[in-house]
């Protein structure tokens, strides 16, 4: 290049430089100014001004708004154009051709040119120092562009490790995990960002912490990593705080300073985005963290709804359902979902069906999540079939056609005992309800079965309650129609089991309106031997009188309010049936009614009603010496106290937990003491049409002086 040429080449490079150093000119106009130098010298550009000046636009209009960011991209695209003579690549250096790449990744612009670019960084490769490398792979990464020749880049990277500094080991380590890049070597990577961490920001920490809970890769003394974080959490933003939240819940580390994180994220939240919001409330549920002001982060989240994407309100759901904490905003959360659904993966659908059947949300359009869980089945994994059954058990929503083609697709793939045992179970919950299968489901319940029972060694102790369902409802006879055609000790079995499932299972305690009941309940049975909080198997009782009959004071968790009558939940139902194979009756005092009955203050009329069929037998019997847990312990309540649930101070004379284990065959239970006049625990045959109504919805269509309960579900 003759001298003039040359000389002018490098003021046309220093003016580009000038116009993007400039601290006062606006990026608007930076941008009219690089406008007019381009087009002023488009003739004379040489491959190292087009370079500089792609890499400057990029630097830019990276910082501008949105709209400015659009004219840089527009501009950015039509020097890009030009920088299309293949002679002019083989000109410009390992770190041009990174700038080049790294300022479209800012803009996102992917530009068919771009491919020349990364084809001549790799040719030269031997030449590029580790920044270069790291530019390279992160704006592959931030355009998506996935080429083999990568891992070149990063085994180079690799190989001068010893040159690199905390920003490109943190840039590396992210473009990997997004461009799934599992190199056996990127642990080299962490170790040295680990060994340099006091030079390190705080969105650097953040994203090594959260491609290594991606790739994943957990080298030694990485909590060395959070807790510089905190060192430094004055300087983080919300994205930083949220992923360092999700990436230590993703890894087990449960750092003390994490709560610091949390608060830290609380006091600048107004700068929170959707994903920011699901993925904090995501990591405190998986680390066990309940905090008051997630409560605020759920608002912030419900506040910015429109903004939000299916995995995102997937995860806010699915949070809340671990915490067991229930956030009035969330059937909006699930409304959203619903009218983004169209977007939602077979992982989104069943997380939602999951959470909203433990937080007891039954919303109207949850029958079309299954239906968009059934359109994308062939991506499904068998923990989403399994979760997605047993969701559908739970929120009394039973369709042949949706089962049967859920597990019909859960025996095609690979699958495990713990999803084995939960599908089963609602197979068979299934089948209690309907009092029947489909003849499809049914061969598919003989095939799964044997899997289940020979594994039972392999059964992870979260599955054992599930697991001892499906044996009762064997042994005591519910599923006629299944024939076992291998040898098992079924009755050693299920006695194992019982004893497992009763060690296993954690009652949430006394309620208080099981407490003030018992109160009332137990003098008026005052000759019978009363346990409270017993078992029969390992199923829990509320009240168990003479080891015959079951008295249940549910709650509202046990109800479903729909089409103006209340439902008592299927896997109550089932519950219920299998007892009653058991030789104990089931009556259920529902809240609706006990509720009623403390307002009138007819208590005795209303126990009459409920209860004079086992009063009755009772007098009829040898007189025994009572038994009662509460009639003398408990305090006397006043007529205010028994509007309310009394206090949850209770003194272990007060209470008392009795447990029974009475394991008798149906065939050897005690004589039934229920006269036959009285009907208890009917069960409802016919299936729910669809999912109704959201919890808000619920209160609102149920009078409380008029609430009905489907006389087939529970009595009146």
């Amino acid at each position: 290049m003759p001298k003039d040429s040359l000389a002018e080449a490098k003021k046309i490079n220093q003016d580009i430089i000038d116009i993007s150093n400039n601290v006062i000119m606006t990026p608007q106009k930076k941008f009219l100014a690089f406008k007019e130098l381009y087009v002023a010298n488009k003739a004379k550009l040489n491959a190292v001004n087009f370079a500089t000046l792609i890499h400057r636009l990029g630097q830019t209009g990276d910082q501008a708004t949105f709209s400015i960011k659009k004219q840089y991209q527009s501009l950015c695209k039509e020097v890009l154009n030009a920088f299309s003579d293949a002679r002019m690549f083989t000109t410009v250096n390992t770190q041009a051709c990174a700038n080049i790449l790294n300022a479209c990744a800012k803009l996102s612009i992917n530009h068919p040119n771009l491919d020349q670019v990364l084809s001549h960084f790799i040719d030269i490769l031997a030449e590029a120092n580790t920044q270069a490398c790291a530019n390279v792979l992160n704006a592959c990464a931030k355009l998506d562009i996935k080429r083999h020749e990568l891992v070149q880049v990063l085994s180079r990277f690799i190989g001068i490790l010893a040159e690199t500094g905390t920003q490109s080991c943190a840039n590396v380590l992210n473009a990997c995990a997004k461009l799934y890049i599992n190199h056996p070597e990127l642990v080299q990577v962490a170790s040295r960002f680990i060994t340099i961490i006091a030079k390190a920001s705080a969105q650097e920490c953040a994203n090594v912490l959260n491609a290594c809970a991606k790739l994943p890769i957990n080298p030694p003394e990485l909590d060395r990593v959070p807790s510089h974080f905190i060192d430094i959490l004055a300087e983080a933003s919300t994205q930083s705080c949220a992923n360092v939240l999700n990436a230590c819940a993703k890894l087990d580390i449960k750092h003390p300073g994490l709560v610091r994180v949390l608060s830290r994220f609380i006091d600048i939240l107004a700068e929170a985005n959707t994903q920011d919001c699901a993925n904090v409330l995501n990591a405190c549920a998986k680390l066990g963290i309940k905090h008051p002001g997630l409560a605020r982060v759920a608002n912030r989240f419900i506040g910015i709804l429109a903004e939000a994407n299916t995995q995102s309100c997937a995860n806010v759901l699915n949070a809340y359902a671990k915490l067991g904490i229930k956030h009035p905003g969330l059937a909006r959360v699930a409304n959203r979902f619903i009218d983004i659904l169209a977007e939602a993966n077979t992982q989104d659908c069943a997380n939602v069906l999951n959470a909203c059947a433990k937080l007891g949300i039954k919303h109207s359009g949850l029958a079309q999540v299954a239906n968009r869980f059934i359109d994308t089945l062939a991506e499904a994994n068998s923990q989403e079939c399994a979760n997605v059954c047993s969701a559908l058990i739970t929120l009394n929503h039973i369709n042949a056609t949706v089962f049967d083609t859920i597990v019909d697709h859960y025996t095609s793939i690979q699958r495990d005992i713990k999803n084995n045992v939960e599908i089963v179970r609602a197979i068979i919950i299934f089948s209690i309800i309907n009092q029947s299968l489909p003849l499809h489901l049914k061969d598919n319940l003989q095939n799964l079965l044997p899997e289940v029972l020979q594994a039972h060694k392999e059964i992870p102790e979260d599955n054992y309650y599930s697991f001892y369902e499906t044996l009762a409802a064997l042994q005591y006879g519910l599923l006629p129609s299944i024939q076992l055609n291998f040898k098992i000790d079924l009755d050693a079995l299920f006695k194992k089991f019982t004893l497992l499932a009763e060690k296993s299972y954690h009652p949430e305690g006394t309620s208080n309106l099981e407490k003030l009941w018992v109160s009332h309940i137990s003098p008026y049975l005052a000759t019978a031997k009363v346990k409270t909080q017993t078992y029969k198997g390992a199923f829990e009782l509320d009240l168990l009188v003479n080891d015959q009959v079951d008295i249940e004071i549910d709650g509202p968790q046990h109800y479903f309010f729909e089409k103006g009558c209340y439902h008592l939940r299927f896997t109550d139902q089932a519950r219920d049936k299998i007892l009653t194979s058991m030789g104990i009756q089931v009556i259920r005092l529902p809240f609706y009614e006990l509720d009623k009955a403390l307002a009138s203050e007819d208590i005795d009329a209303y126990l009459d009603k409920k209860l004079k069929g086992v009063k009755m037998a009772l007098a009829q019997e040898p007189q025994e010496e009572a038994a009662s847990v509460a009639s003398a312990a408990l305090p006397m309540l006043t007529n205010s106290d028994q509007k309310h649930a009394i206090s949850e101070k209770k003194t272990e004379e007060e209470w008392t937990l009795v447990t029974s284990h009475r394991r008798s065959r149906a065939s050897a239970a005690a004589t039934t003491i229920i006269p036959t006049d009285i009907t208890i625990a009917a069960t409802h045959q016919t299936q729910p049409s669809a999912i109704t109504t959201t919890p808000e919805e619920q209160d609102e269509q149920a009078p409380k002086q008029q609430q009905r309960i489907c006389p087939r579900c529970v009595l009146l």
